[in-house]
């Protein structure tokens, strides 16, 4: 593993934190350099990340002294090349590992002019006299300084340089954990290759040919905003999210994958934000201008920065009949808005089938004053690029290309997805998933899926009042893939499903069947197992006066938890019908009455902004209605605008069955039924009102003597739903950084590696924790997981640690078998299950035993056929 020292010069007039300034546009990236002379020792210390005490001497040819943690050898400024304003520019070095993070240097350096001293920035900062010119040579060398130069003008260009290295030769970098080489995302060990003088950096890769083509990626380099050309071309989001994904898995391609992802998100929000408040300014006036890119639903689209933009808005498909997508004879904004939240779940659910060869956008859902914008990356498509599918209601249906045909159909399969006829007459096509789903060969030659959000079947619509529930009440993707017990269609109930008469009542039929067994067998099975939550039916609710113990009340039935069990949370009244425990009930009342309180308060602040053609970026407006809406939330008595009138009816009209009988009687007072400290807090989450803590914290302690003042509300955020890469990559970075960092504890029992290890290995679980609530039926999460405890077990303080981590390990590889049964996790079940069966052989000769032949059978069923027979071509 390899120790990089990394320089960035600044002008004094611009100095600042340069893990921010040096992606900016006013920066101009200059060249690699190496360090070969002169002598140098240095500290390292954590200047952000986690620290990573692995550093190989051999890089720079220096010596490691490990008691001090100090290294002293060979080193010098190299020369750096004339340009403006260059004399009298700051020097800040800082040493970059393998890992990607930032370390800071106190350095002393003999033969350079100046001496470094520590700033309160956390710099190192020396006074550097005019440079002189440098060689050009275009090629980088294996040991690198990264040198970024203030450039005057942004239209000069500075020529990149370097000198022949000199040391001994690169160490070996990352390897792939060796408790890892049979996972399909972490088992990978390739060399370096170079397919172009930016090539990519693979940190888990093995040097065995040769240098690395570039450095180790750094937080600046891995998400380095890209900077417009001068015709205006904006950031390539899906040729880097393409690229980054086929790079081989290891430490820099999860690294630059969760920085991808995360300036997506954040991109996506910032200009979301803009559109919507914007959203009632005349064209000509607004910062970004709608795009005319077809389609119906949302009406107007927006272009920013290669990322596209649409609302989710009812809108009407039939001007003569004046019918709406959504609502069918009114306008019905909330059922647009659930049925973009089907975007991303299908998107989701498809890319987690692991098909070799389909390719998806990076897409995110953000929420802002009411509304909600689909934001999506650009992809390499245009209409002579379809070729499976309908974008014109149905009229023309293609499936012509035989290998993606074949793709889509191996997608359904693992989704549980029944293939249909859509079309008409001699027209019709095979499809499988909803016939509007479109399928596109790019003009980069990738095979895009999109339009996603029919991929799920819908729901028996004779359990909804709405005419068009089958446009947005549909199966959770968890009931899809690991309850449903027969493949459904994803157009049943609707015109899209051009089968013969008797297919389409087969169709229609199996939907009604799974929604019986949802109905009838899933939700009374979970209602029984929340009998047993101790979180839930032991409540103290006189103790849950601060938001750390709602919070963890909320985390034991919050949406997350009923989605893993293929419910829907539009059931939780009749989830609540099923519960017996009072505690558990007055739980599922209150997040019954805090969802209904943000959709009308949703609807509120769409209502404010189109009656008033409100057009501002401030949130005071919309903060002023709310501290009106929040009073009446807060206050309880039989005036509040809230809880008086017709709440019972509106509760039950949203929630089916939440209230019995008697409950919808006068003398059932909604307000002991539930918790006022709940309903609230929940409620901010959900909108992304935010109050002050101080102010939050009083109202908790004394909720029914507590007043609210609009000095107490801090704004409005934007809720943003995105993409699980963005965990789930950062889960799978620390879990690789922490693996190596274990191997060198094994080697040395340092405990500043135990200390190091476990403090990566805590976020990584947290990372997967996160991952899981978002897409539970994935089957490499809870395996991937299982490894964080696996490597805790390795550097436990005690043997009954060690067998405490190993058990937690053992029942994340049973959930992942219960997903998806593949010999590669069955294999590492049976190697937990020996390990467990060594550790407690001594003390328990009997459970060992019992271990042992666990792991024996489990052995044994990574050789059965059928366990594979629909699997075969599971990609990684």
């Amino acid at each position: 593993m390899s120790a990089y020292i990394q320089m960035t010069v600044l002008s004094p007039s611009n100095f600042s934190d340069t893990r921010r300034d040096v992606t900016q546009k006013d920066w101009t990236r200059w060249s690699w350099r190496n360090l070969n002379a002169s002598s140098f020792s240095k500290t390292r210390t954590r200047c952000g990340g986690p620290l990573l005490p692995c550093v190989h001497d051999a890089a720079l040819g220096m010596h490691r002294d490990r008691a001090q943690d100090t290294y002293s050898g060979p080193y010098s400024v190299p020369d750096l090349p004339a340009t403006p304003n260059a004399g009298g520019s700051n020097l800040y070095a800082s040493t970059v590992g393998p890992d990607a993070n930032y370390y800071s240097s106190s350095s002393s350096i003999s033969g350079s002019p100046g001496s470094l001293s520590r700033e309160p920035s956390n710099m190192y900062m020396a006074d550097l006299p005019p440079p002189a010119a440098a060689p050009v040579d275009p090629l980088p060398s294996p040991h690198h300084v990264n040198l970024y130069v203030s450039a005057p003008q942004e239209d000069e260009h500075l020529t990149p340089y370097h000198t022949t290295p000199s040391g001994p030769a690169p160490p070996r970098a990352y390897a792939s954990p060796e408790c890892a080489t049979s996972s399909p995302t972490l088992g990978k060990q390739t060399n370096y290759t170079t397919k172009s003088q930016t090539s990519n950096y693979s940190a888990g890769s093995v040097l065995e040919s040769g240098p690395p083509s570039t450095p180790p990626p750094t937080r600046a380099s891995l998400g380095e905003k890209h900077k417009k050309d001068k015709d205006g071309t904006p950031r390539p989001w899906n040729a880097e999210f393409q690229t980054v994904c086929e790079l081989p898995d290891g430490l820099d391609k999860f690294a630059r994958l969760e920085r991808l992802a995360c300036e997506f998100v954040e991109t996506a929000s910032t200009y979301a934000r803009i559109i919507i408040s914007e959203m009632c300014l005349a064209n000509e006036h607004k910062t970004l201008k709608p795009v005319g890119l077809g389609g119906i639903a949302g009406g107007a689209k927006y272009m920013a920065q290669g990322i596209m933009f649409k609302f989710a808005l009812d809108s009407v498909i039939h001007q003569k009949s004046g019918l709406w997508m959504y609502g069918g004879t009114a306008s019905d904004d909330e059922a647009a808005i659930k049925a973009a939240g089907k975007e991303l779940t299908g998107l989701q659910a498809h890319n987690l089938t692991f098909v070799p060869g389909l390719y998806y956008p990076l897409m995110a859902i953000i929420d802002y004053k009411g509304f909600r914008m689909i934001a999506v990356t650009v992809l390499p498509i245009n209409k002579t690029t379809l070729i499976y599918g309908s974008d014109d209601g149905g009229n023309t249906v293609r499936a012509e290309d035989e290998d993606l045909n074949g793709m889509m159909k191996l997608a359904a399969g693992r989704l549980n997805l029944a293939g249909h006829s859509v079309g008409q007459g001699s027209r019709s096509r095979e499809i499988f998933g909803p016939g509007d789903i479109e399928g596109h060969k790019g003009t980069d030659g990738r095979y895009y899926v999109c339009d996603f959000g029919r991929i799920m079947p819908p729901e028996d619509p004779q359990r909804s009042a709405s005419s068009r529930a089958v446009y947005f009440r549909h199966f959770r993707p968890e009931f899809m893939r690991l309850r449903a017990r027969e493949a459904l269609c994803s157009d049943s109930f609707s015109g899209w499903d051009a089968g013969t008469q008797e297919e389409r009542a087969d169709h229609n039929a199996a939907v009604v069947r799974a929604s019986n067994m949802l109905h009838n067998d899933l939700i009374p099975a979970f209602a029984d197992a929340l009998v047993n939550d101790i979180r839930l039916c032991n409540l103290k609710w006189e103790s849950h006066d601060q938001l750390s113990n709602i919070n963890t009340l909320l985390e034991a039935l919050d949406s997350a938890r009923i989605h893993e069990q293929g419910i829907n949370m539009r059931h939780i009244g009749v989830l609540r019908s099923r519960v017996k425990c009072g505690s558990t009930r007055k739980v599922l009342l209150s997040l019954a009455l805090s969802r209904l309180a943000k959709s009308e308060a949703h609807r509120m602040m769409r209502d404010l902004m189109r009656s008033s053609n409100l057009a501002t970026i401030s949130d005071a407006p919309f903060l002023e209605a709310m501290m009106v809406y929040i009073r009446g939330l807060m206050d309880q008595s039989e005036a509040s605008a809230f809880w008086g009138g017709s709440l019972k009816e509106k509760l039950l009209a949203r929630y089916p069955h939440i209230l019995t009988s008697e409950e919808m009687l006068p003398s059932f007072d909604m307000r002991e039924g539930s918790d006022l400290r709940m309903v609230v807090v929940h409620f901010l989450q959900l909108t992304g009102i935010k109050v002050l803590k101080k102010a939050l914290d009083t109202f908790l302690k004394t909720p029914h003597s507590f007043l609210l003042l609009f000095s107490d509300l801090k704004g409005i955020e934007p809720r943003v739903k995105h993409m699980h890469l963005v965990c789930s990559s950062a889960a799978q970075h620390n879990l690789i950084a922490a693996q190596d960092i274990v191997k060198d504890y094994e080697r040395t029992f340092q405990p500043v590696y135990q200390t190091t290890a476990r403090r990566l290995l805590r976020v990584a679980s947290a990372n997967f924790d996160e991952t899981f609530a978002a897409v539970p039926y994935c089957p490499l999460t809870p395996y991937l997981w299982a490894h964080v405890y696996l490597e805790q077990a390795k550097i436990a303080s005690s043997r009954e640690k060690a067998i405490v981590y190993h058990v937690r390990a053992l029942a994340l590889f049973d959930r992942a078998c219960v997903n998806l049964c593949l010999p590669f996790t069955l294999i590492a079940a049976a190697a937990c299950l020996k390990n467990l069966a060594d550790l407690v052989r001594d003390d328990d000769p009997t459970e060992a035993t019992r271990y042992d032949a666990l792991s024996a059978e489990k052995l044994e069923m990574k050789d059965v056929p059928d366990m594979l027979k629909s699997f075969t071509t599971m990609g990684s």
